[in-house]
């Protein structure tokens, strides 16, 4: 009974005990606002087909503001539907940082770091920071649960 107990609670302290972010690292300190502005173009995304390939770009600005152009959109993932693509997506709105998730690595709790958006259309979803330290290399969303490892995967543009 005591061995079973102890698995119990060893799952409960573990969770699921990763993150679909490509082996990228996540921000586990609250970034600043200079470190993550910028734009970012959409590099990978596995959730489902999309029917035409078209640029996506996320532009977060120092004024709390954002757009975001082509933004793939799906049905709800808890869905009978779910995965289906739905529409492009071109909208602004506001950001903003907080804590996201979190996961636990050799005892010790993390907290992720995002950037949530505030907009008109809502389905723009909070993203990860990924990247330990400035500058911050992306922003990655996951999609339904953090093990079926669908998301999409937002690099940083290099200024020209």
């Amino acid at each position: 009974m005591r061995a079973l107990a102890a698995i119990f609670t060893l799952a409960l302290l573990t969770g699921c005990g990763h993150e679909p972010y490509y082996g990228r690292d996540v921000a586990t300190t609250q970034p600043k606002k200079e470190d993550v502005v910028g734009s970012y173009a959409l590099t990978h995304e596995n959730i489902s087909a999309i029917p035409e390939v078209r640029q996506c770009e996320l532009n977060l600005k120092p004024d709390g503001t954002f757009s975001v152009t082509n933004y793939p959109t799906w049905t709800d993932p808890h869905s009978p539907t779910s995965h289906q693509f739905v529409a492009f997506l071109s909208t602004t709105g506001r950001w903003s940082f907080d804590w996201i998730g979190g996961f636990t690595q050799d005892t010790t709790n993390y907290k992720i770091w995002g950037v949530r958006f505030e907009a008109a259309d809502s389905k723009v979803r909070q993203m990860a920071i990924t990247g330990k330290a400035p500058a911050y290399d992306g922003l990655v969303m996951t999609y339904g649960d953090p093990d079926s490892y669908r998301t999409m995967l937002f690099d940083r543009k290099k200024k020209p």
